[in-house]
């Protein structure tokens, strides 16, 4: 059984598993999905709840989720390395899309350099480790 809500967040669901313990998820937003870039990613699936996408740059995948559970961060990142792996792996918990999107970006640059270590300082520019 679940039950929709709407609030200052966004559209929450509140779902009640079994043991009728609450659960909740809290959905993307509009605003969220715009923040994912066809020119830079390619969708693989979207839901109310989560968004897969291909970076163009990288080849990887990633999974962007959105949940309602009490914790400073609320957003989890999942990734993998190719398309057809069968599994993706936690890569980073964050607090809002924005940051998870910025994440990706940053693993990118990453990758691209040749798994440099790529510090991004938005007051002194990029450094290199």
């Amino acid at each position: 059984m679940h039950h929709q809500l709407k609030g200052q967040m966004g559209k929450v669901v509140v779902v009640f598993d079994l043991n009728e313990n609450i659960r909740c998820i809290i959905m993307l937003t509009k605003k969220d999905l715009l923040l994912i870039s066809p020119k830079y990613f390619m969708i693989l699936k979207k839901t109310n709840f989560y968004i897969e996408v291909l970076s163009k740059n990288t080849g990887h995948c990633w999974m962007i989720y959105k949940h309602g559970l009490p914790d400073k961060y609320p957003v989890w990142i999942y990734h993998k390395h190719k398309q057809p792996d069968q599994c993706y792996h936690l890569h980073k918990r964050t607090g809002s899309v924005e940051l998870a999107v910025q994440e990706i970006l940053q693993h990118d640059k990453y990758t691209l350099s040749g798994r440099k270590n790529v510090f991004q300082n938005q007051k002194y520019g990029t450094i290199e480790a």
